[in-house]
């Protein structure tokens, strides 16, 4: 069982810029799957338990979707490159690559993550990187942890922090491009290559999947101008085909066009260090954070998803739980573009009798309602949210009781 792309989660009354999608002609009809979390509706969250538990009796378990795998193995310390850093000093560039142990497929996608730190400090190693990639390789993809040139030459002013974020996106690059080229060794699908980045981690994996090289300022030193940079393995393709940026940002959102891959972004709503808005920062530059790259995102038309953890700072302000469910929800996304193009097949059409009110996602984010007035329209007019292929918690009633369904949307 898989889903199909998400066109946005951010379908709410709250949203201010969310119009009423155009009717489209979808099916419905109940489906089987595993993945729920935190936040659902009770009565949502019994249908999904009991789904869980029927689901687990049968073993039933879906690769990219559940952590299939109980051991992984770590290369660590690869070199993929070498670059002169903001002191013109050449450093090797290395990444620890994680694979699930025993496993059967060969062509598998990769995620990339890159770390935070303010362009001056962290490491593949830190934050939650190691459990992250750990917990990708179980699910059955490819994980690489990569660091990348570090450091701010001179003041931390708009020039010196652009120089720096150019520099890692070119490290990211690549290492898109290493990979590509040990496709065949590490049984990577060059098709299905997506990239993780925290904070300054997010900003250059966005700026290496959007950026352009018309696009860089003309203040930069020569080096940088050139946004796939000289760090390793020329010649061959940056392309990735997924980005998930945590509590990163773009310096213009005009960089992103309809050509960007999928994009999800999270981050905290009280985030004074990165802004999920557009705002002046302490670095000197502009940054424009995850709202700002969602609306940009829906405005072009790409697949994207956002998810905002209200109150939180950056980082989610380290909260366990939050970070918990920052995974739960990227892991999803790419595991939802891992499968995109696997067809699901709905079963056990709805109830004629149910009439629905409220759709909600399995984060428990409310994203299509229907006015009071229109409470008793039947399931049919699910077409008419433009819902995205995937899987839903529909409230409603049948027979005029209370009445909740997972709905399938394929």
């Amino acid at each position: 069982m898989s889903f199909a792309p998400f066109t946005s989660f951010v379908r709410s009354q709250n949203n201010p810029n969310f119009a009423e999608p155009a009717a489209s002609p979808c099916r419905v009809g109940l489906s089987f799957n595993r993945s729920c979390t935190l936040m659902i509706p009770p009565t949502c969250m019994l249908l999904a338990a009991a789904l869980m538990l029927a689901l687990s009796s049968a073993g039933a378990q879906v690769r990219y979707f559940d952590e299939l795998f109980a051991d992984v193995d770590v290369t660590p310390d690869v070199v993929y490159g070498a670059a002169p850093d903001y002191k013109n000093v050449v450093q090797n560039l290395l990444l620890d690559i994680y694979t699930p142990r025993a496993d059967d497929v060969t062509v598998r996608p990769v995620i990339i993550i890159v770390h935070g730190g303010g362009f001056t400090s962290g490491s593949k190693e830190g934050e939650y990187f190691q459990d992250w990639a750990r917990r990708c390789a179980r699910r059955g993809f490819v994980a690489a942890s990569i660091n990348y040139r570090l450091g701010i030459a001179g003041r931390v002013e708009e020039r010196s922090v652009v120089e720096a974020s150019l520099r890692a996106q070119q490290d990211v690059r690549a290492s898109v491009r290493y990979l590509r080229a040990q496709a065949h060794v590490l049984g990577i699908d060059t098709s299905r290559i997506y990239l993780l980045g925290t904070s300054a981690g997010g900003i250059a994996a966005l700026q290496a999947a959007v950026l352009e090289t018309n696009e860089v300022p003309d203040y930069v030193s020569e080096a940088l101008t050139d946004v796939e940079g000289s760090s390793g393995t020329p010649g061959l393709s940056s392309t990735v085909h997924g980005v998930a940026s945590c509590w990163g940002a773009v310096t213009d959102t005009l960089n992103i066009d309809a050509n960007a891959p999928p994009i999800v972004a999270i981050h905290g709503t009280a985030d004074g260090t990165v802004p999920h808005e557009c705002s002046n920062t302490a670095f000197g530059v502009v940054l424009c954070g995850s709202t700002a790259i969602a609306a940009r995102a829906r405005n072009v038309g790409i697949d994207h998803a956002l998810q905002l953890f209200p109150g939180a700072g950056h980082t989610l302000s380290g909260n366990p739980v939050y970070l918990d469910s920052c995974f739960a929800f990227l892991a999803t996304f790419f595991a939802n573009l891992a499968t995109r193009n696997v067809t699901t097949v709905p079963t056990t059409p709805v109830p004629a009798a149910f009439v629905w009110h409220t759709v909600y996602d399995l984060y428990g984010r409310q994203i299509a309602s229907l006015p009071e007035e229109l409470h008793g329209i039947d399931a049919t007019t699910l077409s008419h949210c433009g819902l995205p292929n995937g899987l839903y918690c529909v409230l409603g009633k049948r027979n005029g009781l209370p009445h909740s369904l997972l709905v399938s949307v394929p």
